[in-house]
């Protein structure tokens, strides 16, 4: 429920409520449960594609590579979908940063992962593959 509201706090247009609630509720989930706990993880995620928006788009590579090294820590296994969903997240801001050349080179492998492990029709997967696609030379 938290998370929900620190994510559509940002859409009417209050980023900076909205990184502070979401903040605050990293840290309690970290209190409560631990620092790979998957709310946690996920939490994280939001928060760190958030800010590569109007947010801090400086820092958010650096703590999207940072959730990558610790899903793959917490789930060990390159295919695991929060781990290809961080894959696809980090792809996504770098575009948005304006590196498209390495923003298709890190999504190409995306559609392929999340058809070895979702199927070729599945709405992330095609999601995916839109992506790549809508990127210039995708």
């Amino acid at each position: 429920m938290r998370l929900n509201i620190a994510r559509h706090t940002w859409e009417p247009g209050d980023p900076e409520s909205s990184l502070a609630l979401h903040a605050t509720l990293i840290e309690d989930q970290q209190r409560v449960s631990s620092a790979d706990h998957p709310t946690v993880l996920i939490s994280r995620y939001n928060m760190a594609v958030l800010k590569a928006e109007p947010g801090d788009p400086a820092t958010a590579p650096t703590e999207l590579d940072d959730l990558h090294r610790d899903r793959l820590a917490r789930y060990r296994n390159p295919l695991h979908a929060e781990v290809i969903t961080t894959s696809y997240g980090r792809a996504l801001v770098t575009a948005q940063l304006g590196d498209v050349a390495a923003a298709v080179e890190a999504m190409r492998a995306v559609p392929a992962d999340r058809a070895s492990v979702l199927g070729e029709g599945h709405p992330s997967t095609l999601a995916a593959q839109a992506a790549l696609n809508d990127l210039p030379a995708g």
